[in-house]
């Protein structure tokens, strides 16, 4: 079957035969910001295949039976997710698509996985990723389970907590002992914990059409609080437009 065409591969197509001067600020301009959000070790070493976004969920033969009878009468969101993997839709297609936070496509996944409809990747990253993202994994956990730390120096972690807090009556959070043992660079935390943050936010192309009345079960303050995410984005567009501009030497617009 041919993957139909969604807004989100029209978007990227249109981006790829741009000239190559354009492709190349672009290149830039990304490269300068992501380089402020997150550390190279995510930048540089992290393979396709390890990427959540880009993987192409396949049903299991338990899978398919159940998109076809229903019988476990799950979220109507599971049978929209396997219908776009049956189409071939890449997790970001899908997300985009159907107006789902990453967040929401994690929950979705781990739900399907879990219930063995859908096929295990073989990417244990990737599998990790979704369980941190999802909520069902903490962060100490999500090191243990990756490898970057072993479960001693977790329970290590764990009980400085405990000692932080007796003494001084505050909970310090994880990431920071993680970080003050020398155990994970600071830069790593941060990058995991702003990935997580932002897989809360949905992503809506500027070609897309939804009203109020289209987003079915947003509510008022979920609508208001992306309409001031919006405004934030466009502040923080301009600030790296400017940025942008100090780098390229361009004069101001």
């Amino acid at each position: 079957m041919e993957k139909p065409s969604t807004k989100l591969t029209q978007f990227i197509t249109d981006i790829l035969t741009m000239p190559i001067w354009i492709k190349q600020t672009l290149y830039v301009y990304l490269k300068y910001k992501l380089e402020e959000e997150i550390t190279d070790a995510y930048l540089n070493n992290v393979a396709i295949e390890d990427i959540f976004q880009l993987h192409k969920a396949e049903l299991t033969y338990n899978g398919k039976k159940e998109f076809e009878q229903r019988t476990l009468k799950l979220d109507e969101k599971c049978y929209t997710f396997m219908q776009d993997s049956i189409n071939g839709l890449t997790i970001v297609e899908i997300a985009v698509k159907n107006y789902w936070k990453l967040q929401e496509m994690a929950e979705i996944f781990t739900n399907c996985l879990d219930k063995e409809l859908i096929k295990k990747t073989a990417s244990e990253k990737i599998i990790e990723m979704v369980r941190y993202i999802s909520g069902e994994t903490r962060l100490g956990e999500y090191f243990v389970r990756t490898g970057r730390i072993s479960i001693e120096q977790l329970q290590e972690v764990l009980t400085q907590q405990e000692k932080i807090e007796k003494a001084t009556g505050e909970k310090v959070g994880v990431a920071t002992i993680l970080v003050n043992l020398e155990y994970i660079r600071e830069e790593e935390v941060k990058a995991l914990i702003r990935f997580k943050e932002e897989s809360r936010r949905r992503f809506i192309l500027k070609s897309s059409k939804y009203t109020s009345e289209e987003i079915e079960g947003e509510t008022e303050s979920e609508l208001m609080r992306i309409k001031l995410l919006n405004e934030r984005i466009l502040k923080e567009n301009k600030i790296l437009k400017d940025q942008l501009r100090k780098i390229l030497n361009l004069p101001k617009s």
